[in-house]
């Protein structure tokens, strides 16, 4: 899997592609299957977060637990991209879900290294009635 988009819209929606495939992939193998199902499932997800994410140790989130959740939370049809602010190497791209709960979201993406790489996400909390870090 390569990274070969030049658009930080393009890598953020190939992401949420490519998790959403893992999801649908993954949901029934995670909960019924062994140790092979969580190693196939681990590698698959590495993968995508070697392609799409900026490289860094993140130990919660996906990544971490292979949480898959029915319907999948990532899915370009359900969560269409908002707006997007450039801050010089770094772009935010707001979303919002069509569907579940209907949130809010913000993802940072740095441009190094002649490619764009997803960095954080945010979700807008409004109880809170600010941004607060949430994991991938």
């Amino acid at each position: 899997m390569m990274n070969t988009s030049s658009e930080p819209a393009d890598v953020l929606l190939g992401f949420f592609s490519a998790m959403n495939k893992w999801e649908k992939g993954n949901y029934l193998p995670m909960r019924e299957g062994g140790l092979e199902e969580q190693k196939k499932a681990q590698d698959e997800i590495d993968a995508i977060f070697l392609t799409f994410c900026t490289i860094r140790d993140r130990k919660i989130g996906r990544q971490a637990s292979l949480h898959c959740g029915e319907p999948p939370e990532y899915d370009v049809d359900n969560q269409p991209i908002g707006s997007i602010e450039t801050k010089g190497k770094k772009v935010v791209i707001y979303t919002e879900q069509l569907n579940r709960l209907k949130n809010k979201y913000r993802y940072t993406l740095h441009y190094k290294n002649d490619e764009w790489r997803i960095d954080k996400k945010e979700r807008f909390s409004p109880v809170e009635d600010k941004w607060i870090k949430d994991s991938f």
